[in-house]
């Protein structure tokens, strides 16, 4: 419901009416307004689909112009800081004797046994981390964990910040952000969950994307020295606009909206939570009055 809305706003206003309503989404999240805070937060769970496609091209160039920066570097896909190799992505060893299907490990995930949960904590696959996510028997803690396992994926990573329980809470938030496998530009939209302190604290950590770390610094009054610095540039020129859009990796789209996919049809437990968001992201959609 979430992203239909964000979809449905976006298409229906123009690329400048959609620049001043994200500059404006943005002002709210720099206040710390927890509507805002919501918004973004659907809003992030819905760009990647929209990348590479003529709406989201129109917006970034209608940014561009405007000089809206941070609004342009929206639709723009930097790599993670530290790609997974692929032991990254190598399931976990449950059984001595033989290797457990794929099928076995995702069913495993929704049982009560705390010794297999425990070693599916490391399982980088999203139906395993969904199911885990859903499982009752899995703490804060064990989210914590599997937010900060290094290496990790980043199918895995956003399928936790896709949890509308996990994915909102701080400590879960604050794995995500310090992962360097977490996609930078999810990373970024994060911080903005972050306390003047703990933002503070990813402007200082040099284990941190550049990026992260300017925007870290921002929003705690920190100036980051070197703060470009791995940042890709893209010229005005439509035709490069277009060449970076299709330079990025389609995987992490799919797996954003596969996760969405899923988070669409969550558990009834949720449903309270995604209603008020969904509130908050409708308050945040008729802003700026006129636009609609």
């Amino acid at each position: 419901m979430r992203a239909a809305l964000w979809r449905e706003c976006l298409a229906a206003i123009s690329p400048d009416e959609a620049v001043i309503l994200l500059d404006t989404l943005l002002a709210g999240v720099d206040r710390a307004d927890p509507d805002a805070r919501t918004a973004w937060l659907a809003l992030l769970g819905v760009v990647d689909g929209l990348r590479g496609g003529p709406l989201a091209l129109n917006i970034y160039a209608a940014a561009r112009a405007a000089g809206a920066a941070r609004v342009a570097a929206l639709w723009l896909q930097p790599p993670p800081a530290r790609p997974a190799g692929p032991e990254g992505v190598r399931p976990p060893p449950l059984d001595p004797e033989r290797e457990v299907t794929l099928g076995e490990r995702r069913a495993w995930a929704r049982r009560s046994d705390r010794t297999r949960l425990e070693r599916l904590l490391v399982d980088q696959d999203p139906g395993v981390v969904r199911n885990l996510l859903a499982n009752p028997r899995i703490t804060e803690a064990d989210v914590v964990r599997m937010a900060a396992r290094r290496p990790s994926t980043e199918a895995c990573l956003i399928t936790i910040f896709q949890h509308p329980r996990w994915g909102r809470s701080l400590a879960v938030v604050e794995a995500l952000v310090y992962n360097p496998h977490t996609p930078v530009d999810l990373a970024c939209g994060l911080v903005a969950w972050l306390d003047g302190g703990l933002a503070r604290q990813v402007a200082e950590s040099p284990a941190v994307h550049p990026r992260v770390r300017a925007e870290a610094g921002r929003r705690s009054g920190l100036v980051v020295v070197g703060e470009g610095a791995g940042i890709e540039h893209t010229t005005d020129s439509s035709i490069e606009i277009h060449s970076a859009f299709q330079s990025m990796p389609s995987d992490h789209a799919e797996a954003t909206v596969a996760a969405a996919g899923a988070l669409e049809g969550d558990e009834a437990e949720d449903g309270k939570e995604a209603d008020a968001e969904a509130e908050a992201l409708l308050a945040w959609l008729e802003l700026p009055s006129g636009l609609r």
